[in-house]
């Protein structure tokens, strides 16, 4: 006599998640159903629950600050390569207007000529 063997929930709720990442990577309805919903609930939340609010604010500054520091470093990292080529007098104009912009972004910023020699 054979005797079947439960599963437990672990293992249900594994497959389970497993089932659907799969069918939200492959079918593009249920993707786009299911973004639908998450969008509406979270609009839903945003324009009802004060707490929800201001958390999901606070985690956008935090992400838009990040995202121009990374934005800046960018620049003077650019600024530093273009420092080590050689440069022509109009080339040099626009480094001094870059150089500029950057000290006004990012205050107390001093080029280090010494690491281009």
């Amino acid at each position: 006599m054979e005797t079947s063997v439960k599963r437990s929930y672990a293992s249900q709720r594994d497959s389970i998640k497993k089932y659907l990442k799969n069918r939200y990577e492959n079918d593009e309805e249920y993707r786009n159903k299911v973004n639908k919903r998450k969008s509406e609930k979270s609009k839903n939340m945003y324009n009802t629950n004060e707490e929800y609010r201001l958390k999901h604010l606070k985690k956008m500054k935090e992400y838009n600050m990040r995202k121009k520091n990374e934005n800046i470093d960018n620049l003077i990292k650019d600024f530093e390569n273009d420092m080590r080529k050689p440069n022509n007098i109009d080339d040099m104009k626009s480094l001094i207007k870059r150089y500029e912009r950057i000290q006004k972004l990012r205050e107390g910023y001093v080029y280090d000529v010494s690491s281009t020699i």
